[in-house]
């Protein structure tokens, strides 16, 4: 996805995101989100709404698996993408 290939990397993701993987969630979130999007020469577009979706189950598993503490400011991150995107 960091070289640009962000449809491939989306396509790979979505086959197995319901594994409920921490990891696969936040990728497909930076995949939609345009803050991310604009770092690399991406061949898609940002789509906010899904970045959130996926920020959102990013945030509840990595919550339910211990990986994250229950005070990270989620919703500063999806209000950044917001203000910029």
């Amino acid at each position: 996805m960091n070289s640009g290939r962000v449809q491939a990397a989306r396509s790979e993701l979505l086959r197995v995101a319901s594994e409920g993987s921490a990891d696969v969630a936040w990728a497909l979130a930076r995949s939609y989100d345009p803050n991310f999007l604009r770092t690399v020469s991406a061949d898609a577009a940002p789509d906010i709404a899904e970045a959130t979706r996926w920020y959102r189950t990013w945030y509840a598993i990595a919550v339910k698996q211990g990986l994250v503490a229950d005070s990270v400011p989620l919703e500063r991150i999806i209000r950044s993408m917001r203000s910029t995107g």
